[in-house]
């Protein structure tokens, strides 16, 4: 199922994209996004498309040609929570409704891994 996605103002050449698989895995991370908006960046002389990119609810992005769109999250992963909260308080269908079952959410937290021994 494709979903409406969100358009940005974009102060550089780009195609907006008018629909999208809900949910992107970057496969250089561990979390899966909600897709808020996707664009084509375009070469500014020649309009040729050259690259295109993921706005997630989070407001990270992530780049296509480094990931994939997905229907559903697999098993296996999170949905970031923090997407999953935006999406839904701006209107949009719970993961769980858009999939037709529960979505694990989960986070990513920073955990200091240096001077451990120190009171700083």
């Amino acid at each position: 199922m494709k979903i409406k996605l969100r358009r940005v103002e974009y102060p550089y050449h780009v195609i907006h994209w008018k629909k999208s698989l809900p949910f992107f895995f970057n496969h250089r991370g561990v979390l899966i996004h909600r897709v808020h908006h996707v664009i084509t960046h375009t070469d500014r002389i020649t309009g040729k498309p050259r690259h295109s990119s993921v706005g997630y609810w989070c407001g990270n992005t992530g780049n296509l040609s480094k990931g994939e769109l997905l229907s559903e999250p697999p098993e296996s992963r999170l949905l970031c929570t923090l997407c999953e909260a935006k999406a839904t308080a701006a209107g949009e269908l719970s993961a769980d409704i858009l999939v037709g079952h529960h979505v694990h959410l989960g986070r990513m937290k920073p955990v200091k891994t240096c001077c451990q021994d120190s009171i700083n």
